[in-house]
């Protein structure tokens, strides 16, 4: 008998939506709920952060839709150690060759396209449109926005941004971003967290 999958988001915010359409399009879940501090942003939102743990009975898959690369990992990273299950989440309407590989946690929106041979990593987004053409690589959380482009070859460092329409040249590789905040430090997380949220974080 086929276990039943159940997905909880963390974050209901914009992007949460999407990603929740997303996975309502995969018809693989029974059950689809949010997370999120602020309660009021929708009528699945469960409860806030600062409890993950406590979900595990119910949801047997987790995935963060949080735009913050940083964030994102951070979570993606917690929500393992809990040891929810962390899914792929692509849209039907992506292109995606089945000699690609994609990391877990990592979410690909309508219309983007994944060539032969490239690799995805972990906790990555690929916002619609975006485009990572045969044997490019996207290492760990990172985002493409809509419409970039990774070229042939070209390489993604972990933690990067490439802004709509940005290109990755062929063979040309992205200086990386630090994605391993300090947790016994948590000041650069609170004040990224506040830019991304408008609240404080909960989930230490």
């Amino acid at each position: 008998m086929q276990e039943k999958r159940t997905l909880l988001i963390i974050g209901a915010g914009e992007h949460g939506k999407v990603v929740e359409e997303i996975a309502i399009l995969s018809h693989a879940y029974e059950e689809i709920a949010f997370v999120d501090d602020d309660t009021s942003k929708d009528e699945k939102v469960i409860g806030d952060l600062k409890n993950l743990e406590r979900y595990i009975d119910s949801f047997t898959d987790c995935i963060v839709s949080l735009g913050n690369n940083e964030l994102r990992a951070g979570l993606l990273r917690k929500i393992e150690q809990i040891g929810y299950h962390i899914p792929i989440l692509i849209h039907p309407d992506a292109s995606v060759s089945p000699s690609a590989k994609i990391g877990a946690g990592t979410v690909i929106e309508a219309n983007a396209a994944v060539n032969s041979n490239a690799v995805i990593g972990k906790g990555c987004l690929l916002s619609i449109g975006a485009l990572v053409d045969h044997n490019g690589v996207v290492e760990d959380y990172c985002h493409l926005d809509a419409g970039a482009v990774v070229k042939t070859h070209g390489s993604v460092s972990v933690g990067s941004h490439i802004d709509s329409g940005g290109v990755v040249e062929s063979g040309s590789v992205t200086k990386a971003v630090s994605v391993t905040p300090d947790i016994n430090n948590e000041e650069e997380w609170v004040r990224e967290y506040l830019k991304e949220r408008g609240t404080m974080p909960t989930f230490f």
